[in-house]
């Protein structure tokens, strides 16, 4: 065969392994280089997606500090022309094992963040894309989407992220992602919706109660003019009886937990005893509680207001069972009553004065 048509044979060059660097604290081994320079060679400096694929055992952002060490340092090679034979040897021996300035690694490290918030970005994109498939039209009329990166335009922040948790920052949020907790930095519509539902659970309930407990000086006729309002007694009493702590500090600590128990009724066998009993409505049902004795004689006013407590710690009237009961079948109906057991106060009131007059 003649020379002129053989096929031309690439020589073989002889390499020796490459040792183990550190590169901003990332160790490379011999056997992960070889991968990064034939996935470079293979697919460009450009796509680092695919680089890092191939290696499998680093990340987009080591592998794009990886890159840019190597393209800076072979810039400053061409700039600065020929070195000394000792450089030329120490680069040879060690090519990443490089010093640079702190000004640099500053600029490494912004470099590093902006790539890492560009894949969060497009992720956060993927999982809106397969998350808002989901959504039925009555959640997505309900409330939007709020994410995270856009709860930094928004003025009343301190308020979603109290300073007395340093931890839950904007900044801390956004790394919270896919890359360390498995999760995506975005609050969606089901956790929305599920907190709306444990507040009508918990506080149409409660508001009841409070009612049920004020009724007694609401509508007394005898009370005095500021009397006829909800005390924090009856507020007191009506935690009480749901077995919920009153401590502002501890109050909403597992309350999921405590919303998902079932309601624990007590038999009424022990309706005649001399013990101070409340009856409580929750959810149409006749509910039996003791009051602890540290709170039957609690008060925050005259001596009147000793006398409505005694009042309210003893037994609900007739009426208050049908309240319990029958009243309040629609949660829209606690103002309303609210406002008619104050009128009928005013007006029973007015009758016993005119009655006097007489």
């Amino acid at each position: 065969m003649d020379q002129a048509t053989r096929p031309y044979k690439r020589p073989r060059i002889h390499q020796e392994p490459l040792e183990n660097s550190s590169i901003f604290g990332s160790v490379w081994t011999g056997d992960e280089k070889e991968k990064f320079f034939r996935a470079l060679q293979k697919y460009g400096k450009r796509d680092i997606r695919r680089i890092a694929d191939d290696i499998k055992s680093k990340s987009y952002v080591e592998v794009g500090l990886y890159l840019d060490i190597l393209e800076r340092t072979a810039m400053e090679k061409e700039n600065k022309g020929s070195d000394s034979e000792e450089d030329d040897e120490m680069n040879s021996v060690h090519p990443s094992a490089q010093d640079i300035s702190t000004v640099s690694l500053r600029v490494e490290e912004r470099q590093a963040k902006k790539l890492l918030e560009a894949e969060e970005r497009k992720a956060i994109k993927r999982a809106e894309r397969e998350y808002n498939t989901r959504l039925t039209e009555e959640e997505s009329k309900k409330i939007e989407v709020l994410h995270i990166e856009n709860a930094l335009s928004l003025s009343s922040l301190s308020v979603l992220v109290p300073s007395t948790l340093p931890s839950l920052t904007i900044t801390n949020m956004m790394l919270s992602t896919r890359l360390y907790m498995k999760e995506e930095p975005v609050i969606l519509k089901g956790l929305f919706l599920e907190m709306y539902n444990c507040l009508l659970r918990f506080l149409v309930p409660l508001i009841r109660d409070v009612i049920i407990f004020a009724e007694e000086h609401v509508i007394d006729p005898v009370a005095r003019p500021q009397n006829k309002m909800i005390h924090i007694n009856d507020v007191r009493k009506a935690l009480l009886s749901r077995n919920a702590e009153f401590n502002r500090d501890t109050f909403f600590f597992r309350l999921i937990e405590r919303l998902s128990k079932e309601d624990r009724l007590v038999e009424d066998s022990d309706s005649d005893s001399d013990e101070p009993l409340i009856y409580a409505s929750r959810r149409n049902t006749r509910q039996v509680v003791e009051v602890p004795p540290q709170y039957e004689n609690d008060s925050t006013t005259d001596d009147d207001d000793d006398d409505d407590d005694n009042q309210e710690e003893s037994e609900c009237s007739s009426s208050s069972e049908s309240i319990c009961q029958d009243r309040f079948s629609d949660p829209e109906d606690t103002l309303i009553y609210l406002n008619d057991l104050q009128t009928d106060g005013e007006s029973e009131q007015s009758t016993s004065s005119n009655g006097e007059d007489l």
